[in-house]
């Protein structure tokens, strides 16, 4: 098995859901008694929405239910193209599922090539179905922009009537509902159905053959569709929320996914990644794939984590940038909000005095970006232990905040005193697998650092120290040998030193940096 971040994934690739799998699969049941169960998944994105549908899709080997998919996301859809991939969607799978071998390629893609369309549209025709002979005309009025209230009841009534036809069942699963409320921002709808959500609840009430699972990632608005009493889905959907994974089933996909990689993760570093970043499968099967490509040891780890997640062209980090960007656009007081919530979560009165603002206020600012921010006992906070790591990169502890993560308690010192020195970027170095701890930049200037706890005298093994000033030289850094012992934190430009010895010996004697790079260090 190999980790898979770029689509939904089924078989052997899926891991946990099995309760939520088990309230699909009621659905069928009572759907084939005559009982439709309207199920709404709710989720953050990349918490695997998509691929719980397939997988349910995938298991459910029944032969006279046929299942339909429309996707909200990836295109913003005008009326015309939304019904006629609705049209074209409940076409293709029922002619997939019982005609495969007569209609191999789907009708959405002859769309482009009107020959091949009408072709294919004549050989649907010689089937000599009456309900299919009406999508055919359905479709034909759509494409010529013919959009009648009538029209547009039609093709959502189209899959109960085939239904009804052929004797079978129609599931249609519709991703990211929420985004089909910008349909009723087109005159079209407004001058021919009005609200949306109200003819689709219109037309839905009508079918017994037919049941409906929607899904969508805008928590709020997704709750307020199917809870709020002003809703049309008022109590019409039952609400499946999909969270991120337990522990031991975040701890088995990554080891699992691991297992055919070149190199594989142990349960140590397994259970470090998830204390880091939580359990959202997604964020684990990308660190967890980058981990994979070379050996895993401290340095590699702390490497992907930074790289990911706090640099401006990881993928986490530009996945993060327009998740949040959507939302928060240019908006600095929203920025602002989330990173005060996420560096000191407390009541609302506490984090608007901190902002400098009244509580109606922010709590405006908050209903706004609700999305990313709990509540739990009138605290506010981020919950999403990745996201909160990305906002606080945004705050002022972005000079410090990827060693005060991945860094040990001596780095941690360092870090936080060099930042207050004046040093723009700290962050784990790469260079020469082991010479330097840390970068540090200032004035422009690079500075290689190593770390060591310890008290004077202290001795430096003399191939650390040669192996600091080959890579010093080799990357143009000042290296910098940071002593941490109990009482207080030294610095020292080693460029120049020199051992006969194994070591060399650094004591009370030795002369630290004192503001030499224009700082108090």
């Amino acid at each position: 098995m190999f980790f898979e971040v770029s689509k939904p994934v089924t078989g052997t690739k899926f891991f946990n859901r099995s309760k939520e799998l088990l309230v699909l699969q009621s659905t069928i049941s009572a759907l084939k008694k005559g009982s439709s169960k309207y199920l709404a998944l709710i989720g953050h994105r990349k918490t695997g929405k998509t691929s719980l549908l397939r997988q349910f899709i995938q298991k459910t080997t029944v032969p006279d239910v046929v299942f339909f998919e429309i996707d909200c996301w990836e295109t913003k859809p005008t009326p015309k193209i939304f019904f006629q991939n609705y049209l074209l969607q409940v076409m293709d799978q029922y002619l997939y599922t019982f005609h495969a071998e007569k209609f191999p390629h789907s009708i959405r893609r002859s769309l482009t090539r009107e020959s091949h369309l009408l072709s294919i549209l004549s050989d649907i025709r010689s089937l000599k179905s009456t309900t299919l002979d009406e999508g055919i005309e359905n479709l034909l009025q759509l494409r010529e922009n013919k959009i009648t209230d009538i029209l547009l009841a039609e093709i959502i009534d189209f899959p109960e009537k085939l239904a009804q036809a052929s004797d079978i069942y129609f599931v249609s699963t519709i991703d990211e509902f929420q985004e089909l409320n910008d349909l009723n921002r087109f005159h079209k709808i407004k001058d021919t159905i009005g609200d949306i959500y109200a003819f689709f609840r219109a037309c839905w009430q009508r079918h017994e053959r037919m049941n409906y699972i929607i899904s969508g990632s805008k928590i709020s608005m997704m709750k307020e569709l199917v809870s709020d009493e002003r809703s049309p889905f008022f109590q019409h959907f039952k609400i499946l929320e999909v969270k991120d994974f337990s522990e031991s089933d975040g701890i088995h996909m990554v080891m699992s996914l691991s297992d055919n990689a070149d190199h594989q993760i142990s349960s140590e570093f397994a259970h470090r990644l998830i204390e880091l970043i939580g359990t959202n499968p997604f964020y684990l099967q990308i660190l967890a794939s980058e981990l994979c490509e070379n050996e895993i040891d401290e340095i590699s780890f702390k490497m992907v984590i930074q790289e990911n997640l706090f640099s401006s062209v990881g993928r986490l980090y530009l996945y993060f940038q327009n998740l949040i960007g959507r939302v928060v656009g240019r908006s600095s007081s929203l920025e602002q909000t989330l990173i005060t919530i996420a560096r000191f979560p407390s009541t609302l009165s506490s984090l608007a005095k901190r902002m400098g603002v009244g509580t109606g206020t922010l709590k405006s600012w908050i209903n706004r970006v609700s999305d990313f921010v709990t509540v739990e006992n009138g605290i506010y906070q981020i919950q999403d232990r990745c996201l909160k790591l990305w906002i606080e990169n945004k705050s002022d502890l972005k000079p410090v905040l990827p060693t005060l993560v991945l860094g040990n308690e001596a780095e941690k010192k360092v870090a936080q005193l060099m930042a207050q020195a004046g040093f723009e970027l700290i962050y784990q170095s790469r260079a020469s697998r082991g010479a330097f701890d840390l970068l540090a930049i200032f004035n422009s200037n690079e500075y290689g650092v190593q770390v060591k706890m310890g008290a004077f005298p202290f001795y430096l093994k003399i191939n650390d120290l040669q192996l600091m000033q080959y890579w010093s030289e080799k990357l143009n850094w000042t290296p910098i040998f940071a002593l941490v012992s109990e009482e207080a934190v030294y610095f020292f430009d080693c460029l120049k030193w020199k051992s006969k010895g194994r070591s060399y010996r650094i004591d009370e004697t030795t002369q630290t940096i004192v503001r030499k790079l224009g700082s108090n260090l």
